[in-house]
């Protein structure tokens, strides 16, 4: 009997630290959180094949911990873009990284392959390789980072 009031007793007091934390930090810094964290970056081939792929990080959860990062040939900062997942690459990861491989291909280093969308349309040609040891990450030559991160 005792152990249960003492497991009442701990969990209102987390409780009321929780909602006293609530309201002491204001309630924007906690509603902050709960919202998606959004960035948007370009990927730009030139000369023959002039392509652009649109990426975006999306970060979201009380603490951050989820994130996806999505690729697509379309504007993803356009008001009338929309997810497709049988045209837009997406990620569930907080990094990828590309480097180009002339002429036509682009590269992407990921933790976990995932299908080509039926629909991808593009000149350039997406290899995904798996980024599987950090010494592959440490190989920086020509390679690019892109990373999903909470800003709270």
């Amino acid at each position: 009997m005792k152990k249960i009031i003492l497991i009442l007793v701990v969990i209102l007091l987390v409780f009321v630290s929780f909602v006293t934390g609530y309201i002491y930090n204001g309630l924007k810094s906690v509603d902050k959180a709960w919202q998606p964290q959004k960035r948007y970056y370009t990927i730009s081939f030139i000369g023959e094949l002039e392509t652009t792929f649109y990426i975006r990080t999306c970060v979201w959860g009380l603490l951050g911990q989820h994130h996806n990062i999505i690729i697509s040939t379309k504007d993803i900062t356009s008001k009338n873009w929309k997810f497709d997942i049988l045209e837009d690459y997406e990620f569930f990861s907080d990094e990828i990284f590309y480097k180009f491989q002339a002429p036509d291909t682009l590269i992407i280093y990921t933790n976990h392959i995932i299908d080509k969308p039926a629909n991808f349309n593009s000149n350039i040609k997406i290899i995904q390789k798996e980024l599987n040891q950090k010494s592959e990450r440490d190989n920086k030559e020509s390679i690019t980072k892109i990373t999903a991160r909470a800003d709270f």
